[in-house]
């Protein structure tokens, strides 16, 4: 049989484009008009999903000028003026309180008293004075418990951290104060009495002065600064700073950390430190001294006189002494 030349066979046809047809061109094309507005497209109604939720849109956005303003979430609740609330438990007073939103409540105390105790499990608490008509405790939940029981007043916070103002009068009556804090700093501003701090874990610091102070602290620092007549403070772990002017006795007990004595103005009548692990530091205004260390490196840079009625007594396990004048 004969086969076909190349020439016979049917060629491809040309699949291009007829050139009739219009060519793209580079200019732009024309800006399409925006559709108008359907509300329903846009929103739909409580009908369409059973909800009422105004989320679903079209593809084609109306503007931000023709939606209506946006309904609240469900469960918005608008602020409300601040009211004063009181409360009476068993004869404990647990509020007069005004709460103003996220800034937490206050707690005003009605009534008359000569001496302050607090104690809170969980509370970092802070006293001062303030230029306020009558006590008032600063809380961030507003729970807060108080009595007056023969002239003292009993305050046992909730919240984590409680600020007690008392009004700037009570100075010059020097109040005893007494703060307990287990898992807690304690903060102590202005002048009193007898003052006892107590707190298991945090930092205590004092600033003012008071006929005598007694700090006791299982972990964290002391700090006291001020005119205290006798001061007694004793720390487990932690560092204890005391700067006092005019202090008849100091007592510092130290288990492990650095301890710093600085007394200024008259001449103390005794400075007994027992610090266990650490470095102690003892400063003292000019005079002569009745010296006695046990243990560890001692520098006495001080005059010592056996007879001295002023007496400076150190002991140390593993830690250097340093006693100067301040």
């Amino acid at each position: 049989m004969d086969q076909p030349s190349p020439t016979d066979r049917p060629q491809p046809t040309d699949q291009s484009q007829p050139t009739d047809q219009p060519q793209p061109t580079d200019q732009p094309r024309p800006t399409q008009a925006f559709p108008q507005y359907n509300p329903r497209a846009t929103y739909g109604n409580a009908a369409d999903d059973g909800y009422g939720d105004r989320v679903r849109r079209p593809a084609a956005m109306a503007p931000a000028a023709m939606y209506p303003p946006a309904a609240p979430p469900r469960g918005f609740r608008r602020r409300r003026r601040a009211a004063p609330v009181a409360l009476i438990v068993g004869g404990v007073v647990v509020g007069s309180m005004l709460f103003g939103g996220n800034q937490g409540a206050t707690t005003r105390i009605d009534g008359a008293f000569t001496g302050l105790t607090v104690t809170g499990s969980t509370a970092s608490v802070d006293v001062e004075y303030a230029n306020v008509s009558q006590a008032q405790i600063k809380s961030r939940r507003g729970d807060v418990a108080y009595k007056i029981t023969d002239g003292n007043l009993e305050i046992t916070p909730g919240s984590r951290s409680v600020t007690i103002q008392l009004p700037r009068s009570m100075a010059g009556t020097t109040p005893d104060i007494k703060v307990v804090s287990q898992t807690g700093s304690i903060d102590l501003r202005g002048d009193y009495g007898k003052v006892d701090l107590e707190a298991n874990t945090g930092s205590i610091d004092a600033r003012g002065s008071a006929e005598s102070v007694t700090v006791r602290n299982g972990t964290g620092s002391i700090d006291l600064r001020g005119r205290y007549g006798n001061v007694d403070a004793r720390g487990e772990l932690g560092s204890l700073d005391i700067n006092t002017t005019d202090a008849k006795t100091i007592t510092v007990t130290s288990g492990t950390g650095s301890v710093d004595v600085n007394a200024e103005g008259g001449q103390p009548e005794s400075v007994t430190v027992n610090a266990n692990t650490g470095s102690t530091d003892i400063r003292v205004p000019r005079g002569d001294y009745q010296v006695q260390t046990q243990g560890g490196r001692v520098d006495n840079r001080v005059t010592t006189v056996p007879q001295s009625p002023n007496k400076i007594t150190t002991t140390t396990g593993t830690g250097s002494v340093e006693i100067s004048y301040s």
